[in-house]
């Protein structure tokens, strides 16, 4: 999808696969900016043997997400990856962000990227995690980056190896 900027209040965009192959790919590009609110979510998932889709997100200037979801998921396979760009700033608030696997050993958590200016998370979670597969990676490159105090951030596997949390912010508030 593409536009101008990109207001989404309520609703979904999903890509599912439920057979061997990958799952679809979500892209969204905005020369302005893109808003989520009020309950919307944007989801790729697998839950065959095929890895779930990515979910690309360029926002022009500004992302915002306040109450929404992005997310990916594989039952048997491994994870889509969410990457998120913007010039200026990402912001969530109550909102949630996360790659899941639920597969084997071999498999692995989607990775989510975040790569703006700043970075502010107000009780938002940002989670790459697996079960029996390895865990996803997060990495968040902002010149600011706050996030309060019932924010969380974690890249883990309940069984396997769990995956990093990388933040490159010369200003960081945790």
């Amino acid at each position: 999808l593409s536009a101008g900027t990109f207001l989404m209040e309520g609703g979904e965009i999903a890509a599912v696969s439920r057979g061997t192959r990958h799952g679809g790919d979500i892209s969204l590009h905005a020369a302005q900016s893109v808003t989520m609110n009020s309950g919307a979510s944007v989801a790729a998932s697998s839950t065959g043997l095929g890895n779930a889709g990515n979910i690309t997100i360029t926002a022009g200037t500004q992302f915002l997400s306040q109450d929404a979801i992005l997310s990916t998921e594989a039952q048997r396979a491994s994870g889509g990856n969410i990457v998120i760009q913007a010039i200026d700033s990402i912001r969530l608030i109550d909102s949630q962000f996360s790659t899941s696997v639920q597969g084997g050993p071999n498999t692995s958590g989607g990775n989510i990227t975040l790569d703006p200016a700043v970075v502010t998370l107000q009780g938002s979670q940002v989670r790459a995690q697996a079960v029996r597969g390895q865990g996803g990676n997060i990495s968040i490159i902002a010149g600011t980056f706050l996030a309060d105090p019932t924010s969380i951030i974690s890249a883990t596997s309940q069984f396997g190896l769990s995956g990093s949390v990388n933040i490159q912010s010369p200003l960081s508030n945790l």
